[in-house]
């Protein structure tokens, strides 16, 4: 049977819970996944912020390094770099394209099997799948010595993401058991008045007595079905009382009409 069939005979309360605890898983995953997509943007914004700072750092601190070709002073503040959690390479590269001085956070790997940046790639950040790389030039008297050149892996911030995952899958949890316990009240003020309702039209087809009437609960819409259907039993009654009353009438003349002929 295809599902809204299925939804379609459900009872009323059953669908008032499945309404209730949809709507709210649905709000609850649109807002999570809202809330960690700025956060993503916002981590991967700060890496950025972070990566300029550094760059400019050690644009400043290897000048001399490179005016002087004193490539284990370059290595050295490279190395200062395994400090900061995300950043997996940074090289040097002289003005020529030559890579100076490198690092490398897995040190198993040889330097020379690392990507190179490109001399002529323009400077500035770039994101290339999971890692994002800055290109800064270093400068002594408005001359270009050399550029520094970082790497973020920025899989480093999913890490920093999935905590907030964790969060939102909680709260999503409780919020939907909330909304169950919710809908759980709300089932019985609506289901209460159905049934009455139905069971008064039950007992009045099986009885045919047109003087029984449903109980009315409040004033909203089901009340005023509940009202509306009390007034139609009303007129029935009515019609019941003067259909009766003109039988009488009907039955009296024909039996002074049938003495008077006698």
């Amino acid at each position: 049977m295809p599902w809204p069939d299925r939804y379609r005979d459900l009872r009323v309360g059953s669908k008032i819970r499945i309404l209730a605890i949809v709507s709210t898983g649905l709000a609850v995953i649109i807002v999570s996944v809202a809330s960690m997509l700025f956060h993503y943007l916002q981590l991967r914004e700060n890496a950025g912020q972070l990566l300029q700072s550094q760059a400019a750092i050690l644009a400043f601190n290897n000048t001399a390094a490179l005016s002087f070709q004193d490539s284990e002073s370059a290595r050295e503040s490279l190395r200062a770099l395994s400090n900061i959690q995300g950043i997996t390479a940074a090289y040097i590269v002289d003005r020529n394209g030559k890579v100076f001085a490198s690092y490398h956070r897995d040190l198993s790997r040889p330097s020379e099997t690392l990507s190179i940046p490109v001399p002529h790639r323009a400077n500035g950040l770039s994101v290339d799948g999971s890692s994002m790389s800055l290109l800064e030039p270093i400068m002594l008297d408005n001359q270009v010595l050399g550029t520094i050149a970082l790497t973020y892996d920025l899989r480093t911030l999913y890490s920093r993401i999935l905590p907030g995952m964790l969060y939102s899958f909680g709260i999503g949890i409780i919020a939907m058991l909330a909304a169950a316990g919710l809908a759980r009240i709300l089932e019985k003020s609506i289901t209460v008045q159905v049934e009455a309702l139905a069971s008064t039209a039950t007992n009045l087809i099986d009885s045919q007595d047109y003087s029984v009437r449903a109980m009315q609960f409040s004033q909203d819409e089901l009340g005023r079905l509940t009202l509306t259907f009390n007034e139609m039993l009303d007129q029935i009654q009515d019609r019941d009382h003067q259909l009766e009353e003109s039988n009488r009438l009907l039955e009296n003349r024909v039996a002074e009409r049938t003495r008077e002929l006698t």
